[in-house]
């Protein structure tokens, strides 16, 4: 994420949270079926981060949550898009 430098993100559940499958999920996204349940969310009201959706829940933080817009870099491709144009909009 060279944009934004560095982001903290919460990405583990706290020793006492008990639910396990909560816990896959917060901390094993590569065990999620649902791309969008492994973005990012961010509490709006505080600016704290958390890995996904699941690490929210498991912080039991449930304010105003929202999901990072997914954005594919492709280095490879900057070559092409200098020749070809941006694809996106064709």
């Amino acid at each position: 994420m060279k944009q934004y430098s560095d982001v903290y993100i919460a990405n583990k559940c706290p020793k006492s949270w008990n639910d396990s499958a909560i816990r896959e999920s917060c901390e094993n996204t590569d065990s999620l079926n649902d791309p969008f349940g492994a973005l990012p969310v961010t509490n709006a009201e505080t600016g704290f981060t958390y890995n996904n959706y699941y690490c929210a829940i498991c912080h039991q933080d449930q304010g105003d949550l929202r999901i990072w817009n997914p954005r594919l870099e492709c280095p490879t491709l900057t070559g092409f898009a200098t020749r070809f144009g941006n694809m996106s909009t064709k």
